[in-house]
C-alpha cells in the first residue's frame, strides 16, 4: 500500500475541523471513473448515465472518422471489432470521457504530467487524476491539506507535500498515468445540513482521527508542515498560479478530400485528438514526423523516439528502418487512429 509509514500528528492549533467536511465516494462495481470525478470535485456532480452519454458521443465521432471510406475497409472492420474505446461493459471510462466531462461542466482540463515528476508539482497545482489500467482516483488539496481520495479507501488519507512527491514518483514507476487538473478553479467542499444523512460526507476531524496514531513521530518538520496547511485553510485562498494552457491544434476535415486521401487521427497523451490527411502513396515517415511534431507541442520534456500504436494491429517507431514504405504497404488504406507517445 502506498501510504507506507505516513506520520500524522494531531495539530495543537485550534481549528474548525469538526465543522469542516470532505466528500468521499467509496468504490462500487467498476465505477471508479465516476467516483474519481465526484471525489475530485467534492460533490455528486456526475451520474453514470451522463458519463455513458459522453462515451457514446465520442464513439459516434470516432465511428464517423473511421467509416469515412466505407464500412468494409480492413481498418473499418478492425475498428468495429474492437468495440467502444470509451466505455466497456463494466462501466470503465476512458480518459477522453473524464476529460470531456470536466471541460463541459467546469471548464477544467486534464494535462498529462511531465515524465519526470518533481516535488514542485505539489506546490504549483491543487489536484491530480491518476490511472492504471481500468482504475482511476483523484488526489486533491483541500483546506490546505493534500488528500488521497482513492475510492478504494474507506476515507481520504492525509498526505504532506513531501510524501505526495514520493507517492507520485512511485506511481510513475508502477506505470500509472498522472494528469494535472488545470485551466480553472475546482469547486470547494459545499457541505449543507441536508447532507448529514449522506454517508459520503466525513468531518475533517474524523479523517485526521483515522490516521495511524501508532506511527506518530515527533517530527518537527512534519508538524510545521501540517499546522501551516491547516492554518492556511482558515485564511483566504492562495493566489492562483496560471496553468500551462492547452495548445489548440486545428484539425483537418474529418472526411477525405479525395478518394486518394486517408484521414489519420493522432490520440495524444494529454487526451487531445488531432486529425490530419495523407495521400495513400505518402510514406510512413511523413506520418511519424507529424506525430513527433505534435508530441513536441504538448510535451514539457520532448524525447527522441516516438511510437504510434494502432491497438493489437500495428506499432510503428521513429527508429524503424521501413519508414520509406508507403501507407498502403503498411496496410493503411482507410481512416486510421494512432495512439501517440514517447518510447520509454
Amino acid at each position: 500500500e502506498y501510504m507506507g509509514e505516513l506520520s500524522i500528528i494531531t495539530p495543537t492549533q485550534e481549528i474548525s475541523a469538526q465543522m469542516t467536511h470532505v466528500y468521499h465516494e467509496k468504490q462500487m462495481y467498476a465505477l471508479c471513473g465516476q467516483h474519481c470525478l465526484n471525489n475530485l470535485l467534492q460533490g455528486h456532480y456526475f451520474e453514470l448515465d451522463e458519463l455513458a452519454n459522453i462515451a457514446h458521443e465520442l464513439d459516434a465521432q470516432e465511428k464517423s472518422l473511421m467509416f469515412a471510406n466505407g464500412t468494409d475497409t480492413p481498418d473499418a472492420i478492425r475498428f468495429a471489432a474492437e468495440g467502444s474505446n470509451n466505455v466497456d461493459q463494466d462501466g470503465n471510462f476512458s480518459v477522453q470521457v473524464l476529460s470531456r466531462a470536466l471541460k463541459q461542466k467546469f471548464g477544467l482540463q486534464l494535462q498529462l504530467a511531465p515524465q519526470e515528476v518533481t516535488q514542485s508539482l505539489a506546490t504549483i497545482y491543487d489536484a491530480f487524476v491518476c490511472n492504471f489500467q481500468s482504475h482511476w482516483f483523484a488526489i486533491r488539496k483541500l483546506f490546505g491539506v493534500w488528500l488521497n481520495c482513492d475510492s478504494t479507501l474507506k476515507k481520504p488519507k492525509v498526505m504532506t507535500e513531501t510524501y505526495l512527491s514520493s507517492f507520485l514518483y512511485q506511481l510513475k514507476l508502477d506505470k500509472y498515468s498522472i494528469f494535472i487538473v488545470t485551466n480553472g478553479n475546482l469547486p470547494s467542499s459545499e457541505f449543507a445540513e441536508v447532507s448529514m444523512s449522506d454517508p459520503n460526507w466525513h468531518t475533517f476531524q474524523s479523517i485526521l482521527d483515522d490516521q495511524p496514531k501508532q506511527k506518530q513521530k515527533s517530527n518537527a518538520s512534519f508538524q510545521s508542515d501540517l499546522d501551516r496547511a491547516l492554518k492556511a485553510s482558515l485564511e483566504s485562498s492562495k493566489p492562483q498560479i496560471p496553468d500551462k494552457p492547452q495548445i489548440d491544434i486545428p484539425n483537418d476535415p474529418i472526411k477525405p478530400i479525395t478518394s486518394s486521401h486517408i484521414c489519420i487521427s493522432f490520440h495524444l497523451p494529454n487526451s487531445q485528438v488531432v486529425i490530419r490527411q495523407f495521400l495513400k502513396n505518402d510514406v510512413m515517415g511523413s506520418v511519424v514526423s507529424i506525430a513527433y511534431g505534435l508530441l513536441c507541442m504538448v510535451s514539457d520534456e520532448p524525447k527522441t523516439v516516438v511510437q504510434l500504436n494502432f491497438p493489437r494491429v500495428l506499432t510503428v517507431k521513429s527508429t524503424d528502418t521501413n519508414l520509406e514504405d508507403t501507407l498502403e504497404k503498411f496496410g493503411i488504406k482507410g481512416a486510421t487512429k494512432f495512439n501517440v507517445s514517447w518510447l520509454s
